[in-house]
């Protein structure tokens, strides 16, 4: 019997390897040769289509009975990320993964301003700030301010104070200073995507890193 994998030892899409070898299973040898310029995004997308191909042809089935167990156990990566991935690609193709290689976001998000990106990069005030490594922080303050301006308006009926704001933050840290346990992998996700909401809505209302 199969020996069960745990948490730790499966990984998000995302934390996977860019050159995960799937041309086993396909037959194809996946060097990417057929994308410009291959870039980390491009190499992702490819990847998620390789992936969307074993799936739907049932590539897998010489080695497991079900879609979930060949992910955990022969790719090491979770059923529930390939699956997310493939469907981010169906609904907004290559492009999606080059914004998410750039800046941390979600499909929701990415929904609100998708009319700004372009094969180039992010369109922001007639200005276009292409997909390069040394404009990540230029692509950042684009994104966060494009979501402030199509993004939901806070309801103001229900506004917090500053001060409150703050002491729940301080009671955060403090527990987050008091955590002595290691983290699973689904653990830093979810950790990693709180702290990026935090950072997006700080950028928002004006606060830049020291």
């Amino acid at each position: 019997m199969p020996t069960e994998l745990t948490e730790l030892e499966v990984m998000e899409l995302e934390d996977a390897p860019a050159n995960l070898d799937l041309s086993r299973w396909t037959g194809v040898p996946e060097t990417y040769a057929d994308v410009p310029a291959a870039t980390a995004g491009e190499a992702r997308a490819a990847q998620v289509a390789t992936l969307r191909r074993i799936r739907d042809g049932r590539l897998y089935t010489g080695l497991t009975s079900t879609w979930a167990e060949f992910c955990e156990k022969h790719l090491m990566v979770s059923r529930r990320s390939v699956d997310r991935n493939i469907r981010r690609l169906k609904e907004f193709g290559p492009l999606f993964f080059r914004v998410l290689e750039a800046v941390p976001i979600s499909s929701q998000e990415y929904r609100l301003i998708r009319g700004h990106i372009c094969a180039e990069g992010v369109r922001l005030d007639g200005t276009v700030i292409s997909f390069h490594q040394a404009h990540g922080r230029r692509l950042a303050e684009a994104v966060t301010e494009l979501l402030r301006r199509t993004g939901p308006k806070p309801a103001k009926a229900r506004g917090e104070s500053f001060t409150r704001v703050i002491g729940y933050l301080e009671t955060a840290a403090k527990a987050l200073d008091r955590y002595d346990r290691s983290l699973d992998r689904l653990q830093k996700f979810e950790l990693s995507a709180l702290l990026g909401r935090a950072a997006r809505r700080a950028l928002q209302l004006g606060v830049r890193p020291a």
